[in-house]
């Protein structure tokens, strides 16, 4: 029965991507030309769903304000999966976009391990695990073109990543990081300052970057041509929880990113704009954070168009990478009465809540525990209610005690357990709604204010949103694509001719061929600290993994990108050039 489900749903996949390739089916008007710029706006796990409460949230709390910035621009819709499955993750989303290669959940531009019938499309299995070169590395390498990226996650969280780098572990920065800091980012802004090491920093400020990486938005006042802005230790707080005096908007950085990669440049840019959040907002269920991040996301999209058109050379693309969390605006509750449900009570008080969960969780956890019910009204403009108010206190009980506990030596921390706080009963009560933490007992008080629903706290199949600003405006991608079909429209306007598989057997052949013959050896105790020593032609090479430097007979160079290990296949990949 399973492989019957497998065959129909892969079927239809294959279908849906021959549909629209068929002659007559076009997905533009007309073949877009070149262009000088492209800006890529995703926004991190977004389903169509959440448009509409962003959009409703916004007409609620101004009247004046009845569209979101990017409505004028909306045309189409992208179909998004893994490799093997129609659900996807944001690592193989993204990189897909990137490398025109679904891949595998938790994958970072990397060819994926085959999987039989669940496979959606053909894989070539001698590629399996290999890394991909990422688009808006190829158009640096082969084109000279400037790349930044612009999140409010920490810079090396799975969808930057696949703009800058390789990993088959996307929660491994110890190997993502080296790389993107190799991979000559011009502009980088986002989360992540805790993640750069010394040497990092060093690396980047001796070939001419600033690295800021202190409270506050100086980097946005940057002169310069290069620069990394690093404005929290790891992801940036959600839009409405910020301290706008000294936390940018993903609008500012998205302004200030635009001016200065358009500094003396004649080559052109590709710049990647994520609103990050807007999936952490809905893997929580939180109503307030997904409406928020979303409207956060689309005035910096409004930037982005408004410098395409005043440029009139640069093309902006609108999407999500994957849906989540099923997001419905109306359940059961309402009966047959839903359709005389007015907005008050549909929506409940969401559009007058100050925080997202999770700054109100914060904010309860850093103040006394009096004031727990002065704090929920303040930012929830409805009482505490009696029965919930012991919960809460227990819940923030334990998230005190547990940082302060995490804060002591080892030897003497003391071992903080939810049972100690709460019954047993309650606990497996809180559990099986996700609210078990502080911020997920409130995420599930907010959504219990109004008739929206969730039916789950992962991602979700659907296809997304789909918008696109041409200066020429036949040219458009438009109508239903798939992620390979976003992939090459991408290639097309930056005039790559060359696929991504192909400049990846270029800049990432295994050290075994582009060393065929000579004597070497491969060591290390860990998959970073991995070192390959040839020798060659009287010379010795020695390439470290993770990093453009190596070292001839001593004396150091530097490769186009930087080299990636994979500790399965025990190899090390690297320019063919070597």
């Amino acid at each position: 029965m399973r492989s019957f489900h497998l065959s129909v749903v892969r079927s239809l996949v294959l279908a849906a991507t021959l549909l629209v390739t068929l002659p007559g089916r076009a997905v533009v008007h007309e073949t877009p030309k070149p262009v000088k710029n492209v800006i890529l706006c995703i926004s991190d796990g977004t389903s169509l769903a959440t448009l509409s409460l962003a959009r409703w949230y916004q007409r609620l709390t101004d009247a004046e304000k009845q569209n979101l910035l990017i409505d004028p621009y909306l045309c189409g819709t992208i179909l998004t999966y893994c490799s093997d499955s129609p659900i996807g993750d944001s690592a193989p989303t993204t990189s897909t976009y990137m490398n025109g290669v679904p891949g595998l959940a938790g994958q970072v531009s990397t060819y994926p391990v085959l999987h039989g019938e669940a496979d959606l499309l053909p894989y070539d299995s001698l590629w399996q695990r290999r890394p991909l070169v990422p688009l808006w590395q190829a158009l640096r390498m082969e084109q000279g073109r400037k790349t930044g990226i612009v999140v409010t996650c920490e810079f090396p969280h799975a969808t930057p990543a696949d703009c800058t780098s390789s990993s088959y572990k996307r929660n491994k920065y110890s190997w993502i990081v080296p790389q993107m800091v190799h991979n000559q980012i011009d502009v980088l802004y986002g989360g992540g300052a805790s993640l750069i090491k010394p040497e990092y920093r060093k690396y980047l400020e001796e070939r001419g970057w600033s690295v800021f990486t202190d409270p506050g938005k100086a980097a946005l006042d940057y002169q310069g041509e290069r620069v990394w802005g690093l404005f929290a230790p790891m992801d940036m707080p959600f839009d409405i929880d910020r301290d706008p005096a000294v936390m940018p908007s993903l609008e500012e950085m998205t302004k200030s990113a635009l001016r200065i990669l358009d500094t003396n440049n004649d080559k052109g840019f590709v710049l990647m704009i994520e609103g990050s959040k807007v999936d952490w907002a809905a893997h929580a269920n939180d109503p307030v954070g997904m409406a928020t991040e979303f409207l956060g996301f689309d005035r910096a999209v409004k930037a982005a168009i408004d410098f395409a058109k005043k440029d009139g050379n640069t093309v902006v693309l609108m999407t999500a990478d994957h849906g989540n969390s099923g997001i419905s605006l109306g359940t059961d509750n309402l009966g047959h009465t839903y359709a005389e449900t007015p907005a008050s009570k549909l929506f409940g008080p969401i559009t007058n809540i100050k925080l997202t969960a999770t700054g109100l969780a914060e904010r309860l956890i850093a103040s006394p525990e009096e004031d727990i019910e002065q704090i929920w009204e303040e930012v929830t403009t409805r009482k505490l209610p009696a029965d919930q108010l012991p919960i809460v206190r227990a819940l923030r009980r334990y998230e005190v005690d547990s940082r302060s506990a995490a804060t002591q030596p080892a030897e003497v921390r003391k071992k903080v357990q939810l049972s100690d706080y709460l019954s047993a009963d309650l606990i497996d009560h809180l559990k099986s709604l996700y609210a078990s933490s502080l911020a997920g007992y409130i995420c599930r008080a907010y959504t219990d204010m109004t008739y929206i629903v969730f039916t789950t706290h992962g991602h979700t199949g659907e296809e997304v949103f789909l918008g696109c600003y041409h200066p020429d405006f036949e040219k458009r991608l438009i109508g239903f694509n798939t992620n390979l079909q976003l992939h090459d429209y991408l290639r097309t306007l930056t005039a790559m001719p060359q696929t991504m598989k192909e400049l990846s057997d270029k800049y990432f052949a295994p050290h075994t061929e582009v060393f065929a013959g000579c004597k070497m050896t491969l060591k290390g105790d860990r998959a970073e600290d991995m070192v390959l020593t040839v020798k060659k032609g009287g010379h010795t090479y020695v390439i470290p993994a993770f990093s453009t430097l190596y070292t001839v007979d001593g004396k150091q160079r530097e490769l186009p990108i930087a080299t990636v290990y994979n500790d399965e296949t025990k190899t090390l990949y690297l320019p063919r050039t070597l």
